[in-house]
This record gives C-alpha cells, structure tokens and sequence, in this order.
C-alpha cells in the first residue's frame, strides 16, 4: 500500500511512530553511551588503585624496616628520658650537691673558691637553681672535674663556662655557672623533660 493512499491521520501516526522510535533509539544509544562510559571510568580507577597497591606491597619490606627502626629510636629516647628524670630529686638538697661538688673538686685537684646558688625557677615540670662557681686547676683537673659532672648521682647541666689565662702559680682561674633540678610540684613528682637552657 502506497503512503499516497493512506488517511492524513494514519500518516501522522506513522510520523509519531518514526519520531518516537528516533527518540527511543537516541535514548537507549546515549544510555549504553554513559554506561560505557562509567565503565570505562570504573575500570580506570580500579586500574589506578590497583596500581597504587602494587606500588605500595613493593615498598613494603622498607615501610616495615622503617618503622622498626622508629620503635627502636622512640624506645632509645624513652629509655634516655626515664634515666635523665631518675637524675632530678624531689626536693633541692643544695648542700647534698655542694658535699657531691666539693668532693669531686678534692678528686680532680680542683679549688672552688665561689659557690652561690640563685633562688628556684619554676616551670610546668622542673624547677631549676642556677648556682655561680668559680675556682681553680690545673687543665688536667679542669678537664677532671668537668667529666666528673656527668657522672654525679644528680642532673648537672654547664654553661657560660669560662677559663682565664694560667698565672704564675700555674693553674687556671674558671667561672661557670651549674644548674641543677627537682621536682615541679608539691605532690613530688617529676615528669618526663628535655632541659632546654
């Protein structure tokens, strides 16, 4: 049957079928379209996060060797701390440390002829006494002396040290300046610290 012979109505249909057919078509093209592409997407960040993954097994054994050695190094410095907080007192025992002193100048042939404490410094975790002292040795006990302090059963920390030409009789004037710590609070605690000056 020719399209001549058909009714305006029918043809009309026919073009509203045609139309809606196109539509239907480009709908389902446009669809499979995005769906392809979300795919394809998809596919690419699981690609992409497959490969990050491989990458990171592979940096495995230095992530594990890294964090072995930061165990170790917080563990050292943990170690570290608990002995220096073993070093601070709960109370200032100032002449207890001018005995400690004295005795380690007599060892080292060493004469303090100056020892002057200042008053406490308080902070959040140690208090601090700076004490003044001058004397005199001979640079054998002048080195003596020094690495003695590191060996005191209490926290010695030096500074503004100080050392005079020799005189006549041979030894060297020296000035220095000590501080020594205990405990920051009235429960007598002391916490774990770094003593910056």
């Amino acid at each position: 049957m020719s399209t001549s012979n058909l009714s305006p109505s029918l043809k009309q249909r026919r073009i509203t079928v045609h139309a809606v057919g196109l539509v239907v078509s480009a709908a389902i093209a446009a669809a499979g379209y995005l769906f392809c592409s979300a795919t394809s997407n998809e596919e690419q960040q699981w690609k992409t996060s497959i490969r990050a993954d491989s990458e990171l097994l592979e940096q495995q054994p230095a992530l594990v060797t890294a964090r072995k050695n930061t165990e170790r190094d917080l563990n050292t410095m943990t170690q570290r701390l608990d002995e220096v907080t073993a070093l601070i007192p709960l109370d200032p025992e100032e002449s207890l440390f001018l005995a400690q002193l004295s005795e380690l100048a007599t060892e080292s042939v060493l004469t303090i002829h100056n020892f002057r404490p200042g008053p406490p410094e308080e902070n959040d975790r140690v208090q601090r006494i700076r004490v003044q002292l001058t004397g005199e040795g001979s640079y054998q006990g002048i080195c003596t002396f020094l690495h003695g302090l590191r060996t005191l059963p209490r926290l010695t920390h030096v500074s503004n040290l100080h050392i005079d030409p020799i005189t006549i009789k041979g030894t060297y004037p020296l000035s220095m300046e000590l501080s020594i710590f205990f405990a920051a609070n009235a429960g007598g605690t002391v916490t774990r610290v770094a003593i910056n000056d």
